[in-house]
């Protein structure tokens, strides 16, 4: 077997006319771009849509056949219901930037599609609020940030 283990293949676009190298890609993402792919997308992003990015397809916004490389700006998740459509309907997708995905319906009517927000965890440092309470009382801390009685 030439190929029977590898991982993916290796495209190599050349010049046509000096030879020179222009481009190596690969169709399929690698192992990290795909865990950063599903960590941004988190679901299919087609507007509304809300299937796990688990069950969805990994998509070449502009399909790798006609160029488009395999890079986060140019992939996002669809599920494999919206992955058909986007390729046999005229429902049209371009990425913006920064995940942000413009999909024109077939009538002109264009939506917008941005990944859910990430989860985020700040740190202060331990002293910060201090008072006279027993810092294990985390239902004190909260009264007395929320002013609400527990």
């Amino acid at each position: 077997m030439l190929a029977g283990a590898a991982s993916g293949w290796d495209r190599v676009i050349t010049h046509p006319i000096s030879g020179e190298l222009l481009v190596v890609d690969r169709y399929r993402p690698s192992e990290h771009l795909k865990r950063h792919l599903r960590a941004r997308d988190e679901r299919c992003r087609f507007p509304g849509c809300g299937m796990p990015v688990r069950e969805s397809d990994l998509d070449h916004t502009l399909d790798a056949a006609y160029g488009g490389p395999t890079e986060d700006g140019n992939l996002s998740a669809l599920c494999r219901r919206h992955h058909v459509l986007k390729h046999h309907s005229p429902w049209k997708v371009k990425q913006l930037g920064g995940g942000l995905l413009e999909w024109t319906s077939p009538t002109g009517r264009v939506y917008f599609d941005q990944p859910p927000p990430r989860n985020t965890v700040t740190f202060v440092p331990s002293d910060a609020g201090s008072s006279d309470r027993d810092p294990s009382d985390a239902w004190a801390a909260l009264a007395e940030e929320f002013g609400t009685p527990f």
